[in-house]
């Protein structure tokens, strides 16, 4: 029973993979004015409420970058419109930085994840 419980956990990591790090099928049409770097890693997403006060906050996978926005996949919805704070961990190139954005699009389903738009507000920061 072992055996099958891994094949399925290992073939979902292996779905969530695909989805995640390459252009799916979930992908909408391309909106944006700058060309799309495609990303691999993880980022902390604070959910502000209206008055700019963290609501919460969960981690989520980038899936590409531009110069005005971003791409995620997140087991989390994000309700759009909601303004959030990107938090970008330290690289060997450069240092931590945090990105006010807006949520363009939330896309896809509990349980299955969503593919989610940002749109930036504000330049890279030192700080929340």
């Amino acid at each position: 029973m072992r055996f099958a419980k891994d094949n399925i956990a290992r073939s979902g990591l292996n779905l969530l993979k695909r989805l995640v790090f390459e252009e799916s099928s979930l992908e909408p049409d391309n909106r944006r004015g700058e060309e799309r770097q495609p990303v691999v890693g993880e980022v902390v997403v604070v959910v502000l409420s209206k008055t700019g006060e963290p609501l919460g906050k969960t981690k989520v996978f980038v899936r590409d970058l531009s110069k005005s926005g971003c791409g995620l996949w997140s087991r989390t919805r994000f309700d759009e419109g909601a303004i959030v704070v990107l938090q970008f961990a330290a690289t060997a190139e450069k240092p931590p930085s945090n990105r006010k954005a807006i949520i363009a699009h939330c896309r896809g389903h509990e349980g299955s994840g969503f593919a989610v738009g940002c749109r930036f507000i504000s330049e890279g920061t030192g700080e929340t």
